[in-house]
């Protein structure tokens, strides 16, 4: 899909991103749910039945629980400079495909934590299957009382995480409790766009399992200025977001399995399929987007460093 600035002619007619996104999400929704509820071409005792962790994962591709390839992680992950003498902790890591990434791309070994249990759990067997136990562990946590050792890190790495907490800053703090001086926190989230309201999101809260508490990102910078840390990147990538998504139902709807499953499975679907209905329609509408935020923690202030006047 082409970025926001981009557009279609037909003729003189120029057709915006989000007018294109709007017609097809529509079509596309509905011909999902029309082959859901077509006529099964098996028993349904013959048909599949497909637990939570498989169906994300027929969704969204193996390993991962959302909108991701692995390009776009790469991509995501690019300001880290990642290298193998690093060590990272991934917050909010799911089933630890992205961990497990770094692991493979770079070398590094990665503490991934997830507060859904089921995920976690699944998560680590995926890394033992994949002989990352070690290298890429995902353990489940609770982000509010769990306890972050300091400067234990040298990267913190979070993928839509902070949106689904109620308190925001404190988790964010801990964050940065856990990186070393000049350590990178590196987040990506859903945002609250800056002519936006929470009142907003109102027809997105019963789609989603949690109660979404979406900061601007000038919320966020100023936070983590007051954290000691150097904000270095703050960009939208909504645009590129939705294509992930896009692709991904594309690739549901075009593929015969749907008449596969049975109706417990079509069911888990068909909400999968109207909770991202719902986030992208608002991130067309321009009321949500989706940003990555990088920044650098500074330097512990070492009163050694003053020369002998500034002691006055």
């Amino acid at each position: 899909m082409p970025e926001r600035t981009t557009a279609d002619r037909r003729g003189d007619v120029k057709i915006p991103m989000a007018m294109r996104m709007r017609a097809w999400w529509g079509g596309q929704e509905l011909s999902i749910k029309r082959k859901i509820k077509s006529v099964p071409v098996k028993e349904e005792s013959n048909r599949q039945n497909l637990d939570r962790v498989a169906l994300l994962q027929e969704i969204w591709g193996e390993h991962m629980h959302g909108p991701c390839s692995t390009d776009y992680a790469l991509h995501l992950l690019k300001p880290l400079g990642l290298n193998p003498k690093l060590t990272v902790v991934e917050l909010g890591g799911g089933l630890g495909g992205i961990s497990r990434l770094m692991v493979q791309a770079f070398g590094i070994w990665v503490n991934c934590f997830e507060g859904d249990k089921t995920l976690a759990d699944a998560g680590m067997r995926l890394s033992e299957m994949s002989g990352m136990q070690k290298k890429a562990r995902i353990t489940h946590f609770n982000p509010v009382t769990h306890f972050y050792r300091p400067n234990i890190a040298d990267c913190v790495f979070t993928k839509e995480f902070f949106h689904q907490l109620e308190n925001i800053e404190r988790v964010l703090r801990a964050s940065t409790i856990l990186l070393k001086d000049k350590g990178q926190l590196l987040l990506t989230d859903f945002m609250l766009a800056e002519d936006a309201a929470k009142e907003d999101l109102k027809e997105w809260r019963p789609h989603l399992p949690y109660t979404p508490n979406l900061w601007k990102s000038n919320r966020f910078e100023r936070t983590l200025g007051d954290l000691n840390m150097d904000v270095r990147i703050n960009e939208d990538l909504s645009a590129r977001f939705c294509e992930l998504v896009v692709q991904a139902w594309q690739g549901l709807n075009s593929s015969s399995r749907l008449s596969e499953f049975n109706s417990e499975t079509c069911d888990m679907i068909v909400r999968e399929v109207e909770r991202w209905a719902a986030t992208t329609k608002l991130i067309e509408a321009g009321v949500v987007q989706v940003r990555r935020i990088h920044s650098i923690k500074k330097s512990a202030f070492d009163p050694r460093e003053l020369r002998g006047s500034d002691w006055a």
